[in-house]
C-alpha cells in the first residue's frame, strides 16, 4: 500500500508524473484505493495494486512508462511480502522454493524460455483449480488449504558492470 507521495519519493520521480500514472491504472482497474489519511489540509490516497495482469496485447497498448511503473510498484510489494513471509517462517516449509539463475541467452532461447514461462503459469492456475475443488469446504476431516505465492520473472539484466 503506498500513495503517490510516497511512491513518488520511492522512484525519484515527479508527483505530478506519478498521480498521473496512478490515476490511470486506477482506470484500468490495476490498484484499488485502500485508505485516505489527512496531510497538511489535504486528503493523501493509499492504493494497492489488484494485480490484474493483463494479456500479452493489454500490456503491449500501455505506455511504457506506465509498464514500468506499474512494475516496480508490483515489484516492491514482492519483495514486502516475501520479506515479510521470510521473518514470518513463510519459507520454513520444505516445499517452499527460492533460486535465480543467470543466463545469456539469444533471441530463440528467450522466446523458448518465455513459452515455457507462460505454461507453467497456466500449469500453476490447473493446479489451483485442482486444489479447490478437492477442498471446497474444509471440515474437521479435510485440512484447509495453504496460502501461497508464485512469482515467476525473467528479464534482461541491464547492470553494465
Amino acid at each position: 500500500m503506498a500513495s503517490p507521495n510516497q511512491l513518488a519519493q520511492a522512484l525519484g520521480e515527479a508527483l505530478g508524473s506519478v498521480s498521473y500514472h496512478v490515476r490511470i491504472l486506477r482506470e484500468l482497474d490495476c490498484v484499488e484505493l485502500v485508505s485516505t489519511a489527512p496531510r497538511r489540509g489535504a486528503l493523501e490516497h493509499y492504493y494497492r495494486s489488484t494485480r490484474p495482469w493483463r494479456d500479452d496485447e493489454e500490456w503491449a497498448r500501455l505506455p511504457a512508462g506506465v509498464r514500468r511503473e506499474t512494475l516496480a510498484w508490483t515489484l516492491s510489494e514482492i519483495f514486502e511480502e516475501a520479506s515479510n513471509a521470510s521473518l514470518e517462517g513463510g519459507f520454513d516449509d520444505s516445499e517452499s522454493y527460492v533460486s535465480c539463475i543467470a543466463l545469456a541467452l539469444d533471441q530463440q532461447a528467450r522466446t523458448e524460455l518465455s513459452a515455457l514461462l507462460a505454461q507453467t503459469h497456466e500449469a500453476a492456475l490447473r493446479i489451483n483449480a485442482d486444489s479447490g475443488s478437492r477442498h471446497p469446504q474444509h471440515g474437521p476431516e479435510t485440512p484447509p488449504a495453504i496460502a501461497t505465492e508464485l512469482w515467476l520473472m525473467h528479464f534482461q539484466n541491464v547492470d553494465t558492470n
